[in-house]
This record gives C-alpha cells, structure tokens and sequence, in this order.
C-alpha cells in the first residue's frame, strides 16, 4: 500500500518502491535466496564481474585465480551453507596446493569474502547471521 492516492507521501513511497526494484536488477524481491550451489554463484558473479571490472582486467582475473581453489573443494555445496570453516579450509587448500604467499592469500580470501558480499546484496545468499543461527 501506498498511502492515499495523489499524496506526497504516496509519491514518495512509490519512488522508494520503484527505487528498491531498479536496484535488483527489476526483479520482484525473493524473501528467500534461491538455493544456488557455489558453482552457480560463481558463474552468476563473473557475469556482474565482467561488466564491472571488464573482462581479460587485471582484477577479473585475481577473481578467476581465487575461485579455482573454491571451486575445486567446494563447487556442488549450497552457496548457503558456506561459512567459515569451509573458508578455513578453502584458505589452506590456497596455502598448500597453490604456493601462494601469505600476502597473495590473504588478498584472495578477502575476495572470497567480497563475492558473498556481492551475493547478499543481490539476494541470492542469506547474510552469515541468519546462516549461523
């Protein structure tokens, strides 16, 4: 409900409304994030990734280098039920099969962690809060 028709307050409403639907994309809100495996995530954020950061940059591929270790442990489990102890083991699969230094995982755990950002805010994971609970 809007409010009464022609009102300030209804205009305003209306903007938010319409402003919340732009900014998913125009899509109806989903109350419940849809179940998409980490696989089907990652696919869905190097879609956002390429029109973001561009494709063949520099940073597209930092993303592309993190998502083998995740992907290779973890690319059949719910995208809901990753938390920090599949982080945990994603940051030591990185450490022991990858060779890369502390600072280079670290960067790329962080990105792990930007990726689940980016999946709550489109609605397709559940915060972590709500996940632990």
């Amino acid at each position: 409900m809007l409010g009464p028709y022609g009102t300030a307050a209804s205009r305003a409403e209306y903007e938010r409304v319409i402003s919340e639907w732009e900014a998913r994309g125009r899509r109806l809100d989903d109350p419940d994030p849809v179940d998409l495996t980490i696989a089907e995530l990652l696919v869905r954020f190097f879609r956002h990734a390429e029109t973001y950061y561009g494709d063949g940059s520099k940073e597209y591929e930092h993303f592309e280098k993190t998502a083998i270790p995740l992907t290779d442990t973890y690319s059949h489990k719910p995208a809901n039920d990753f938390g920090p102890a599949e982080l945990k083991v994603v940051r030591q699969r990185m450490i022991d099969h990858h060779a890369w230094s502390r600072k280079v995982v670290n960067r790329r755990v962080n990105r792990v962690r930007q990726i689940w950002k980016w999946a709550v805010e489109e609605g397709l994971v559940r915060p972590l809060k709500t996940r632990l609970c």
